[in-house]
């Protein structure tokens, strides 16, 4: 008989993606890991879990496990909610400034699911089909898995320096790795990546800081800049700097009753504040 242990650490590996990193999320020792998953190749006959010079990864054979293996974390975390031992958990990544977003509004969101965990992190690129999270934000289309994709609105950008001192004319920026971003490609097509420096931060939560501090002017949110005390805007919402926020669950726990409750509660939230991220009207 399968262990609901077992296929617990198995998913933790898809997600970790190191025994070590799996052995932490599941609080076992590293040892353990090994054994159980020995034990769980044993009994279904098949290899799960391959080394590779990153880490483990998992084979096509428990890859094709996972989309059941998902749906009985799903329902553990549900049971135990009902049970009254704890709060169900669903957890959401999503990139910076919609991370941000989400903590703005985090009281809003927990209120509105009382049995709910609403764990929330940041990743450019998460992968559904690796339980890495029950829901991703983000302004770019999956390309892998199987998805549901749902747009919740619309996030504008403008120029913001510092409201402390003299504005910088330096400028503030994503490194080169980040160029696919839509405000990174906006200061390069106008030019002022060859005009005096640009100051290069590895993500937007580093970048913010710096422009607060005077480092130099950058593009920022809108929602977020207009209303704080650090910044002052500089320019108009940029008209094409305008991203698509997407709402995307893993196809195989969309039915699941709470990463729908979250979905939906996402949904009402972006709804509500869709003029507050175009610059139409002050956020909450």
């Amino acid at each position: 008989m399968l262990a609901w242990d077992d296929i617990q650490l198995l998913l933790a590996v898809a997600g970790q993606g190191t025994y070590a990193k799996a052995a932490r999320e599941v609080g076992v020792s590293l040892a353990t890991v090994g054994r159980r998953l020995r034990a769980l190749e044993q009994a279904l006959g098949v290899v799960l879990v391959e080394r590779h010079p990153e880490g483990h990864r998992l084979t096509p054979q428990a890859q094709a496990l996972l989309p059941a293996a998902s749906r009985m974390a799903v329902a553990a975390a549900d049971l135990s909610a009902r049970a009254g031992q704890r709060q169900a958990v669903v957890r959401v990544l999503a990139r910076e400034w919609e991370a941000l977003f989400l903590i703005r509004h985090h009281r809003a969101l927990h209120g509105r699911l009382p049995r709910t965990l609403i764990e929330i992190g940041s990743k450019h690129w998460p992968d559904l089909g690796r339980r890495e999270a029950e829901i991703v934000l983000s302004n770019e289309r999956a390309t892998t898995g199987t998805v549901v994709e749902r747009k919740l609105g619309r996030m504008a950008f403008a120029v913001y320096g510092a409201s402390v001192g003299d504005v910088s004319e330096d400028w503030v920026g994503l490194t080169p790795t980040h160029s696919y971003f839509a405000t990174e490609q906006w200061r390069a097509r106008n030019g002022h990546d060859a005009v005096g420096k640009v100051h290069r931060f590895d993500n937007g939560f580093l970048l913010l800081e710096a422009i607060r501090r005077g480092a130099g002017r950058g593009l920022l949110p809108v929602w977020l800049g207009d209303h704080d005390p650090l910044l002052v805007r500089l320019s108009d919402p940029l008209p094409d700097v305008v991203h698509p926020i997407l709402h995307t669950i893993n196809g195989e726990l969309r039915h699941e009753p709470q990463v729908r409750a979250v979905s939906e509660a996402l949904v009402r939230l972006f709804r509500t504040e869709r003029l507050a991220l175009l610059g139409e009207t002050p956020p909450i």
